[in-house]
């Protein structure tokens, strides 16, 4: 295998993985961004406890069910708030966003 072809199945790969998160993801745009830029806000102004508790106050003020997010949440290492708006947020945009 050469290495233009390598490189094809490699972002072949990136793309599906991509789609496969994007798929799984249980709020419809722009719910995520919404849910994330609220998490942030409030782990900066008042720090994380190591609890998902602005994550789990957005959601239930927001009329969504818990569980299915904070499945996908955990699935995607955000255990706890500061982890949503790093890791878990991470994982989103860049299954919206091709790599380069």
């Amino acid at each position: 295998m050469d290495r233009a072809e390598k490189k094809r199945r490699v972002e072949e790969w990136e793309q599906q993985q991509r789609a496969v998160t994007r798929s799984t993801f249980p709020l419809p745009d722009p719910q995520p961004q919404a849910l994330f830029d609220h998490v942030e806000e409030q782990v900066d102004a008042e720090g994380c406890d190591h609890s998902r508790r602005f994550t789990e106050s957005w959601l239930s003020t927001s009329g969504i069910a818990a569980e299915p997010v904070l499945s996908w949440l955990t699935d995607h290492g955000g255990y706890c708030d500061c982890e949503v708006v790093t890791n878990a947020q991470e994982a989103w945009e860049t299954s919206r966003e091709p790599s380069h």
